[in-house]
């Protein structure tokens, strides 16, 4: 896919792609950094919403190349946009359960898209190493969805040091479950939020395992792919 993909105009999507991830990371951090807790929670739920559904239509314009993927993509993208509304609207938790669940199955759609055609390509150049990067950001972001979601299914899976905070994705500070999901993922583990159900306890250790895997195998193909464009230029050299 990213083979033939060398305009300028797809390199530009994935740059998008990845401009959106850091503003989605930013969106949480910055909302506390201006105004204090209690202040305006609907308006700090709407931002952060809106932020995290711009970020599912940009992966879609920027990943999905084949018509039935992108009707797929776009189907989950109006039920998780949909479900986020109306649990803003009615504060009905189930809404809420259920776009996680549309959340969790369009990032894994795009994770693997992305994924495969990381693994076809024949080249490493700056379009490949953006979508490596989209890569390791959306696991992240994946894994917070999915610890969320059991925080919501089976409620006390996370301990907080702060008693008044919440683990959730859908209210005022959603920064928790998406700071501990990267602390996870590249195995800080500062200690603040800690999974204390096993179920909890065990997807920390997936999550850890896969982020590790995923660099180990990605980095070596990375490498592989320059080792080897350096060679053949070498080669042609000669």
């Amino acid at each position: 896919m990213m083979s033939s993909r060398s305009s300028e105009d797809a390199r530009s999507h994935f740059t998008w792609l990845l401009v959106a991830l850091f503003v989605l990371l930013a969106i949480g951090p910055v909302l506390r950094l201006w105004f204090d807790r209690g202040q305006y929670p609907l308006f700090k739920a709407v931002t952060f919403n809106f932020a995290f559904s711009a970020l599912l239509i940009v992966a879609t314009f920027s990943v999905t190349t084949s018509r039935r993927v992108r009707r797929i993509a776009w189907a989950l993208v109006a039920a998780t946009i949909l479900c986020r509304v109306s649990h803003l609207s009615s504060d009905v938790a189930a809404f809420l359960s259920i776009g996680y669940v549309f959340s969790i199955a369009f990032l894994g759609l795009i994770l693997y898209v992305i994924l495969r055609a990381l693994f076809r390509v024949r080249s490493a150049d700056r379009e490949t190493l953006s979508a490596a990067l989209c890569v390791y950001l959306l696991q992240g972001l994946l894994w917070a969805v999915v610890f969320a979601l059991l925080e919501e299914l089976q409620p006390g899976s996370f301990r907080l040091s702060d008693p008044d905070a919440s683990f959730s994705l859908g209210g005022e500070d959603p920064t928790y479950p998406i700071y501990f999901s990267y602390v996870t993922l590249t195995t800080v583990g500062y200690g603040d939020v800690t999974p204390v159900m096993p179920t909890a306890r065990m997807l920390a250790v997936c999550e850890a395992m896969l982020g590790q895997i995923f660099l180990i195998v990605l980095v070596a193909r990375l490498v592989g792919l320059s080792v080897a464009q350096a060679a053949a230029r070498g080669d042609a050299d000669d």
